[in-house]
């Protein structure tokens, strides 16, 4: 075993190059650890550090949530198109105002949702900001920024899907849901006794017969949830991690409508920052959300707004809120480009974060103090021995 003397002194601050692996605690004599091996163990001690630094560095993907009829939607196609949809996004509106144009933005928030179960099952292909043409005004904000999605809606989607229609789907396509992550068993078994949510042609899940049932009891939403968000957080892991290391892209924003009501700290930790998508009240998402499924009655419209959370509180837990204020396109684009820059700084920005540099210093200084107290307890309870042996010479 080592002995007092064979630790370095605390004068030379030699505390810190063992902290860190530059130095070992045992001399060479000792035969414990060569030279050679001490060289060994440096290059290991480093690799294991280069590929953990980049591992953590590299895994930033950004959480897009909001409620429902919020525009989440159109705010990932925004961002995935570019500045030349940004341009059209606000062209539209002024040319509705002008009266050339018909068209509202409650028509653009339904026709971007009729879409949902065609372009977003496409999800998780590298989708590129190539927009040929640059704004000049934007001088920090015109660079071209390249977006991986993930889509948590379409992911919910097609995991309930038959194994069979997903073998057809799947295409050979790899990455999309495979047969084998499909719930459709678990929840035809859970949900036996309502038949009527299957289709009576193709025998798979209506979605809309499902949301009939779970809505109008808590109890089957539960039930519902159980089953399929320990299966969507798994998917969306394996595309967040592909999105992060393998697609090169510049961002990996994932669209997560139920972030914060699945109260899972393991779902909202895969996140480094969070934009939250509002509108300006209660009234008005009720209001789009009447216009994009006219079928639904009010009260089927009451029922899944109140199964989530409250948009203040949404707001409160997000790192970024974007209000996608109606008649205030131009605003809300602003806004969208300014937090897809802030975002670019704060991943790509510095190397290195202050946390980490925090974190650095305050294991440096605690193995430093623990190593310290270690030096003085052997120093102190040698100098006591000997204090006590010269007393008792004394006194003979």
């Amino acid at each position: 075993y080592p002995t007092a003397t064979m630790f370095p002194t605390y004068a030379d601050w030699s505390w810190v190059r063992t902290m860190w692996g530059l130095e070992c605690f045992v001399r060479y004599e000792s035969d414990i650890l060569t030279p050679h091996g001490l060289c060994w163990l440096l290059s290991i001690r480093t690799a294991f550090l280069v590929v953990g630094l980049y591992l953590g560095q590299s895994f930033c993907p950004i959480a897009l949530t909001g409620g429902i009829a919020t525009g989440k939607s159109t705010m990932v196609r925004l961002l995935v198109q570019g500045q030349s949809a940004m341009d059209e996004f606000v062209r539209e509106e002024e040319e509705d105002k002008d009266g050339s144009d018909g068209k509202t933005e409650k028509d653009d928030d339904e026709d971007d949702d009729k879409k949902d179960d065609n372009e977003h099952k496409k999800d998780d292909k590298n989708t590129t900001n190539d927009s040929p043409k640059k704004d000049n005004n934007n001088n920090n904000t015109d660079d071209v920024v390249t977006i991986y999605t993930v889509d948590c809606d379409a992911i919910g989607h097609e995991i309930l899907l038959s194994p069979t229609a997903l073998k057809t789907k799947q295409g050979g396509s790899r990455y999309s849901v495979s047969p084998g992550e499909s719930v459709y068993e678990k929840v035809c078994q859970t949900f036996a006794q309502d038949n009527d949510i299957l289709d009576a042609q193709t025998h798979e899940i209506d979605r809309a017969k499902l949301g009939a049932v779970i809505f109008a009891d808590a109890a089957k939403r539960r039930q519902l949830n159980r089953l399929t968000h320990g299966r969507i957080a798994w998917i969306l892991w394996k595309r967040l991690a592909y999105g992060c290391y393998l697609s090169g892209q510049d961002l990996v924003v994932a669209e997560v409508p139920l972030l914060f009501e699945t109260q899972s700290w393991l779902l909202r930790s895969l996140f480094c920052l969070t934009v939250m998508v509002t509108v300006e009240s209660v009234d008005v998402q009720r209001a789009r959300l009447q216009a994009r499924h006219p079928q639904w009655t009010v009260e089927d419209c009451r029922r899944r707004l109140d199964a989530q959370m409250p948009l203040h509180e949404k707001e409160r837990r997000a790192s970024y809120v974007l209000s996608n204020t109606t008649g205030q396109r131009r605003v809300v684009v602003r806004d969208l480009r300014s937090i897809q820059q802030s975002c670019m700084d704060r991943i790509h920005g510095v190397g290195i974060s202050v946390t980490q540099i925090v974190v650095i210093v305050v294991a440096t200084l605690m193995g430093g103090l623990l190593y310290r107290i270690h030096i003085v307890n052997k120093s102190g309870g040698g100098d006591g021995a000997e204090a006590g042996e010269s007393a008792a010479a004394a006194e003979l």
